[in-house]
């Protein structure tokens, strides 16, 4: 499937610093792309370039098949966008505030607002002033104004920093209904990868400027494995131990060290039948490689 976003080697240089440098990824139709990495890193930089908010250094951005220039803005026509902190009259209703962008917006249809209302689910609140919204509510009207003019891609910078865990499930659950159900493309940044692979079905992995890595979550969940780790005095012994009198063959060996990925309950009859041969067993445990241990090998520190 083509890209319907497609970013080439985009670097942004401040002074003699590279905030993103030779970043390139691909975003196909109907994907959830989660744009994950630390605060710092490079996303929001990143997203200013897509949507034409800043000049890249150097590098290119494709929108729909066609190359970012600024004869051709009217791609942004097709994506609705909500970088940072939304704001809105906080004096006004949320209706109001809609009706206002709508109008902004040169959008004809007048239903469009109570659409959205229902669609991002503020309708009990549809006459409440903003100023007594909660933080994800606030969110939810932001995100609603992207959706005024049904875009087919969306770009959320950070749409769950801030909230509550209830306000960041909310979120979630909207952006993977909009995925889902209105078939809009969506690129979502955040540094929390525990709601990134909640939602997301393609992540780019960025720190300090640099892409580190692109992948789809299915390849990303083979990441995180649980094996049985073992170190004994004699590794040709244990191996044939292993395969002729209890059948395992899901193992690797490396650096003297066997990892077994199959029958993960059963270490003591393993250990019994090792012993049993004459195997001395120096170390035996359950490992869990867990995605956070994935990702702190990846860019070095925390997320």
């Amino acid at each position: 499937m083509e890209s319907i976003m497609k970013i080439s080697n985009l670097s942004k240089k401040y002074g003699g610093e590279y905030a993103v440098q030779n970043l390139n990824m691909h975003i196909t139709q109907g994907d959830i792309y989660g744009f994950l990495g630390q605060n710092g890193s490079g996303k929001t930089t990143t997203i200013r370039m897509i949507l034409g908010l800043i000049k890249p250094t150097s590098g290119h951005v494709e929108l729909f098949g066609e190359p970012l220039k600024k004869r051709n803005y009217h791609v942004f026509r097709r994506i609705g966008s909500m970088v940072e902190y939304p704001g809105a009259y906080e004096n006004l209703t949320a209706v109001e505030n809609l009706e206002i962008h709508r109008k902004l917006m040169g959008i004809k249809k007048r239903d469009s607002v109570e659409e959205v209302i229902h669609l991002v689910g503020l309708s009990e609140a549809r006459n409440k002033k903003v100023g007594e919204f909660s933080l994800g509510m606030k969110q939810r009207l932001g995100i609603g104004r992207t959706l005024l003019h049904k875009p087919e891609i969306l770009v959320l910078d950070e749409p769950t920093n801030g909230l509550d865990p209830v306000g960041i499930k909310e979120i979630r659950e909207l952006i993977v209904t909009l995925a889902k159900r209105d078939k809009i493309t969506i690129l979502v940044s955040s540094h929390l990868l525990s709601e990134i692979e909640q939602m997301a079905t393609k992540i780019g992995i960025i720190n300090k400027g640099v892409l580190l890595e692109e992948i789809t979550l299915n390849s990303l969940m083979k990441k995180s494995e649980q094996y049985i780790r073992i170190k004994v005095s004699d590794l040709k012994a244990t191996i044939k131990c292993l395969t002729e009198n209890l059948n395992i063959k899901e193992f690797t060996v490396e650096n003297g060290v066997i990892k077994i990925y199959e029958r993960l309950k059963e270490t003591i009859n393993i250990n019994r039948v090792l012993v049993t041969n004459n195997i001395d067993v120096e170390e035996m445990c359950l490992i869990e490689e867990k995605l956070e241990d994935y990702f702190i090998k990846l860019i070095g520190g925390l997320i």
